[in-house]
C-alpha cells in the first residue's frame, strides 16, 4: 500500500506545478480528478491496514474548517463529474475528534455522493450545531438504496459497475460505533440523505 504513496504525490505535485505554469484545462482537470479518487482510496487502505496498531488520537478541531478544506480537496472530482456541490457550513464549529477518522467520515461521504449522485444533479453538504450536538449531512440525487444495512458491510456494493472496494462506509461505521456517532441514513426514488450526530466532547 505505501509504494503507491510516493508515486501518486509525484503526481499530484505535478499536476500543481503545472497549473501553475500554465492554467488548468480540461484534460488536466479529469487527471486531477482520477488522482485524488486514487488518493482516497489509498487513504482507505491506509487506515484499515493500521487501525489496529496505532492509536488514532483525538484533539480539538475546528469542524467548519476540516469540512471546507475536504469540500476543495474533492472539487475537481465533484466537476468531473458534472456535479455542483451546495455547501451550507455553520462557522466557528468545534469538535474532539481524531483528525484522521473524521476525514475518513467526510471523505468516504462525499466521495460516494459524487459517485452515485444522477448525473448534472446537485449535492448538498450542511453543518451545524443543535442542542450541544453538531450535525453532518450529505445530500444527493441518487438511486435509492435498498439494503441501508448492507451498505456499512465490509465488500458491499449497491451498484458493482460504479467500482470501488467496498470499504468505505464499513470504515466509517466502525469509527460512528467507537466515537459514539450516530448515524441516520433516509433513502427513496428522489433523493438520499447520510446525516452524522456528532458529540462535542469536552476535553
Amino acid at each position: 500500500i505505501h509504494e503507491i504513496n510516493t508515486p501518486l504525490a509525484v503526481i499530484m505535485t505535478h499536476i500543481d506545478l503545472y497549473k501553475m505554469k500554465n492554467g488548468d484545462n480540461r484534460y488536466l482537470t479529469k487527471i486531477e480528478a482520477a488522482s485524488k479518487i486514487i488518493a482516497n482510496i489509498y487513504e482507505d487502505l491506509s487506515y484499515m491496514v493500521k487501525k489496529d496498531r496505532i492509536e488514532y488520537k483525538s484533539k480539538k478541531i475546528d469542524f467548519s474548517h476540516f469540512v471546507l478544506e475536504r469540500l476543495d480537496f474533492f472539487h475537481e472530482i465533484a466537476v468531473g463529474n458534472k456535479h455542483e456541490v451546495k455547501i451550507d457550513v455553520q462557522k466557528e464549529i468545534h469538535c474532539f475528534i481524531s483528525p484522521e477518522k473524521l476525514q475518513r467520515i467526510v471523505d468516504n461521504n462525499l466521495s460516494n455522493a459524487i459517485k452515485f449522485a444522477n448525473k448534472g444533479t446537485s449535492i448538498s453538504v450542511t453543518l451545524y450545531e443543535k442542542d450541544g450536538k453538531i450535525v453532518l449531512s450529505f445530500l444527493s440525487h441518487s438511486p435509492k438504496i435498498k439494503d441501508i444495512d448492507g451498505i456499512f458491510k465490509a465488500y458491499k456494493r449497491e451498484d458493482s459497475v460504479k467500482g470501488g472496494f467496498g470499504l468505505g462506509l464499513e470504515i466509517v461505521h466502525s469509527i460512528c460505533l467507537e466515537e459514539n456517532i450516530d448515524i441516520d441514513v433516509h433513502s427513496d426514488d428522489n433523493q438520499t440523505v447520510f446525516t452524522y450526530i456528532f458529540n462535542k466532547g469536552t476535553r
